[in-house]
C-alpha cells in the first residue's frame, strides 16, 4: 500500500468517526453517550494526520514527477509485498459497513443468549429508596425494576412503566428486555421481565408497557421477575437503545 493510499485510509476512518459521533446518533449503538467526546477527538486526530499525510504525499509525488527512488529502483516494495497491501485494504470494510450497512443496536438475538443477571446482594437493598407518589404509573428503567423485584423493594401496590424490546421466551410467553452496557456493546447485559396477560408482539418490536409486579411466594423463583400488563403501546426504537 502506497503512502498516498495509507493516508487516504486514515482520513476515511477519521471522517467516519466524526460522521457517526457529530452528524448522527448511530454511535449510541456501540458505546455510551459519555464516550462521544473521545470519538470526536479520535476522529479529529485521525483526520488531521491523514490529511497532512495526503498533502505531503501529493507534494512529494509532484516534486518527483510521479517517480520514487533512483535509477534501477522502479518499484517501492508494493510489487513484492502485494499480499500485505491487499490485506491492509481490508481496513476499508468497517468504514464501508458503517456507511452502507450500519450494524444496529443489540436486539433479541443477543438477548436470548445472555444469561439473566444474578440477584443483587441483600445489602444492595439500601440503594433503593421507597417510591414516591409523583405519578402512577412510575416510569422506571428495566434494570431497576428487576433489581427491586429480586430484593422485594417497594414495588408492591405500584404500577410501573417500562420500555424495551420483545424477546421470545423458551418456556412460553415473552420478555420485555433492555440491554445495559458499562462501556460498549461488547459488555452489554440483558435485563428481562416476563410479561403476563398480553399477547407477544413481533420479535424486536419496541414497546412501552404499564403493569404491576407479580408478587411470588418465598419459594418461587422464576427465571426473571414477572409483570402483569394492563396497557401496552408499540413505539419506534429510541435514539438511545441502551440503559
Amino acid at each position: 500500500m502506497t503512502p498516498l493510499a495509507r493516508n487516504l485510509l486514515v482520513s476515511l476512518i477519521g471522517g467516519t468517526l466524526l460522521w457517526i459521533s457529530v452528524f448522527s446518533s448511530s454511535y449510541l449503538n456501540y458505546v455510551k453517550p459519555s464516550f462521544r467526546f473521545f470519538l470526536i477527538a479520535a476522529g479529529l486526530c485521525l483526520l488531521v494526520v491523514g490529511v497532512v499525510g495526503l498533502v505531503r504525499s501529493w507534494s512529494t509525488d509532484t516534486a518527483d514527477g510521479g517517480h520514487h527512488g533512483g535509477e534501477g529502483n522502479c518499484c517501492d516494495g508494493d510489487e513484492h509485498g502485494g499480499g500485505g497491501s491487499r490485506v491492509a485494504w481490508l481496513l476499508v470494510l468497517p468504514v464501508l459497513a458503517i456507511f452502507l450497512v450500519a450494524p444496529p443496536a443489540l436486539g433479541s438475538f443477543a438477548a436470548e443468549r445472555e444469561p439473566t443477571p444474578p440477584a443483587p446482594a441483600a445489602w444492595e437493598a439500601d440503594d433503593y429508596l421507597p417510591l414516591v407518589d409523583d405519578g402512577n404509573p412510575v416510569p422506571m428503567p428495566v434494570s431497576e425494576f428487576v433489581r427491586r423485584a429480586w430484593l422485594n423493594k417497594s414495588l408492591s401496590g405500584w404500577d410501573v412503566e417500562l420500555t424495551g424490546f420483545v424477546v421470545p421466551r423458551k418456556k412460553g410467553g415473552w420478555y420485555l428486555t433492555r440491554m445495559q452496557m458499562n462501556c460498549c456493546a461488547a459488555d452489554a447485559r440483558a435485563w428481562k421481565v416476563v410479561v403476563k396477560n398480553v399477547k407477544r408482539p413481533p420479535v424486536d418490536t419496541w414497546v412501552t408497557v404499564v403493569g404491576s409486579w407479580v408478587v411470588l411466594g418465598a419459594d418461587e423463583r422464576p427465571d426473571a421477575p414477572e409483570l402483569t400488563v394492563r396497557d401496552m403501546e408499540r413505539i419506534p426504537a429510541p435514539e438511545e437503545p441502551y440503559e
